[in-house]
C-alpha cells in the first residue's frame, strides 16, 4: 500500500504529483502578486513570446522620439504605458478597474518611472472631460478631474499640460472584444494626435472601429497579426494609424 496521509487516507504517486503541482501555481501567484512586474524591461528581453512582439509592435508603431505626450486608454495594470514611458516625454493611462490603476502605480513605482499617471475611469468619460477642459494639474501633484468645488484657472505650467493632454501626440487603445465606445472615437478624433495606435482581439469590433478612424481623417499604414491562441479562432492585431494631412 502506499504510504498514509495524517487523515489516514492513501497517498498515489499521482496524488503527490497533482499536490505538487497545485502548491507550485499557488507559489507562482503569491510571487507575482508580491513583485508585481519587477522590470518591464526584461520582459521583452527575456524571451520571444507572443505578448511581447504584441506589446513590441505597439511601441514600434507609437513612433517615440522622448519629446511625445501619450495616452493609453483600457490600460490594465499599465504594461503597455510603462514601456511608452521609457521612450515618451509624459504618459497618462487610464482604466476603469481601480485595482488595476494600483498595480499600474506600484508598477511604476518599483520601476522608478515618474513620467506616467495613471487614472480611475471609463475611457468613453475620462477623455471627453479632459478634452473639454474638465482636467486639472497641481505641481508635484497627479492630473486629475475638477470638482464641483473647484474653480478657476490654473497656472501657466498647469495650462501647458493640460493643452498637451488635450492634443497629445498618440492614443494607444487596447479594449475589451466590444471594441472602443462611440464617444472615446469621437474624442480621439477631436484631439487628432498624430498616431492612433490600436491594439485589438476582436476582428470584427477592430474594423467597425478603423472604418470610423479612417473616416475622420487618418490612414492605416501598418497592420500585423500575432497569433497568441494557436489552433483557436482568435487573433490579436495591431495597427498604426497616422493623420493624412501630415
Amino acid at each position: 500500500m502506499g504510504r498514509r496521509l495524517d487523515r489516514g487516507q492513501p497517498q498515489s504517486a499521482g496524488y503527490g504529483r497533482a499536490q505538487r503541482g497545485r502548491q507550485r501555481r499557488r507559489q507562482e501567484r503569491a510571487r507575482q502578486r508580491e513583485s508585481h512586474v519587477s522590470d518591464f524591461t526584461a520582459v521583452f528581453l527575456s524571451g520571444e513570446s507572443t505578448t511581447e512582439k504584441l506589446y513590441g509592435l505597439a511601441l514600434e508603431y507609437a513612433g517615440l522620439t522622448g519629446e511625445e505626450t501619450v495616452w493609453d486608454l483600457y490600460c490594465g495594470i499599465g504594461t503597455i504605458s510603462l514601456f511608452m514611458a521609457k521612450r515618451a516625454k509624459q504618459v497618462y493611462g487610464v482604466e476603469i478597474v481601480p485595482q488595476a490603476i494600483e498595480d499600474a502605480k506600484e508598477n511604476a513605482r518599483r520601476n522608478q518611472i515618474t513620467n506616467a499617471e495613471f487614472l480611475v475611469g471609463k475611457a468613453e468619460e475620462v477623455l471627453p472631460a479632459f478634452y473639454n477642459g474638465q482636467g486639472t494639474w497641481r505641481q508635484g501633484g497627479p492630473v486629475g478631474l475638477k470638482t464641483a468645488e473647484e474653480g478657476g484657472e490654473p497656472e501657466i505650467e498647469g495650462r501647458q499640460v493640460l493643452e498637451q493632454m488635450r492634443h497629445p501626440d498618440v492614443i494607444v487603445v487596447d479594449p475589451p472584444r466590444k471594441g472602443c465606445d462611440e464617444k472615446c472615437l469621437e474624442t480621439m478624433l477631436a484631439m487628432q494626435p498624430e498616431r492612433i495606435v490600436y491594439v485589438s482581439c476582436a476582428p470584427a469590433t477592430l474594423a467597425r472601429d478603423l472604418k470610423v478612424l479612417c473616416g475622420g481623417g487618418y490612414e492605416l499604414k501598418r497592420v500585423r497579426a500575432v497569433d497568441q491562441f494557436g489552433h483557436t479562432g482568435h487573433v490579436e492585431v495591431a495597427c498604426c494609424l497616422q493623420r493624412k494631412d501630415l
